[in-house]
């Protein structure tokens, strides 16, 4: 931007801009740099520029702290609902395979009203991060509220199908151990090509995860309702209207 300011008016006479260096100790230095031409030669060049640099260094550590709660769930640490949103623009205009995986928590309000809301975070929590464990870098786990998650994979169908099945089993080893039941509902939609929309993509997703809840849930329930009275020691009615 500088070397531009400096090369002709047409860029305007002044320019302000932020970067960083990387100091000795491998640490980053972020530094505010402004500037003003305050003459220029006969074909328009800078002849002399007059300019500060200031140390923003704590000023953009705080930002980057906020950036971070702002997008990222409290309670599972994983993004939120206002960066899905983001993302889904943005992968929305690369046009390259993008694949969305919804998944629900099962028996959420069953844990939350006979072991507590402590619990039931903690089964939030822990759902998190065994869907954690199966995504890159380059992918999206987020949180969209209450007892749903959100997978957004730049991948082929064929790539995320067999990452659920991965899923799949890993869950089942979970819930074999012994620990809190986690028993999740998935649904999946792709587009290989780029040609759906994120938001179509996502409201395929969710259909298909609510599809798979409703086939599942009766099973589903009675494993967690079995878990509860060995847990606890009481008895689960099946008719409770909690399930």
């Amino acid at each position: 931007m500088q070397m531009r300011v400096a090369a002709s008016p047409a860029e305007g006479d002044a320019f302000s801009c932020t970067y960083r260096t990387r100091r000795a100790d491998g640490t980053w230095l972020w530094v505010l740099g402004r500037g003003c031409v305050t003459s220029r030669d006969s074909e328009g060049r800078a002849l002399r520029i007059v300019g500060m640099h200031t140390d923003i260094s704590s000023l953009q550590h705080d930002r980057n702290v906020l950036e971070k709660k702002i997008r990222l769930d409290p309670l599972t640490g994983v993004y939120n609902r206002y960066h899905l949103d983001g993302l889904l623009q943005q992968v929305h205009k690369d046009r390259g395979p993008l694949s969305v995986l919804m998944a629900d928590v099962n028996g959420l309000k069953m844990i939350n009203d006979h072991l507590g809301h402590h619990t039931g975070d903690e089964l939030l929590r822990t759902a998190a991060q065994q869907l954690l464990k199966h995504i890159r870098q380059e992918d999206c786990l987020a949180r969209l509220g209450g007892d749903e998650f959100v997978m957004v994979l730049s991948c082929p169908g064929s790539v995320v199908r067999e990452r659920l099945s991965s899923i799949r089993k890993a869950l089942e080893a979970w819930n074999a151990a012994g620990g809190l039941p986690l028993e999740l509902s998935f649904g999946l939609a792709g587009s290989d090509d780029g040609s759906v929309a994120p938001e179509v993509l996502l409201r395929q997703a969710d259909a298909r995860m609510m599809e798979e809840k409703n086939r599942v849930r009766a099973a589903s329930h009675a494993r967690i309702r079995a878990w509860l009275e060995a847990r606890t020691g009481r008895k689960v009615p099946v008719d409770d209207p909690r399930l």
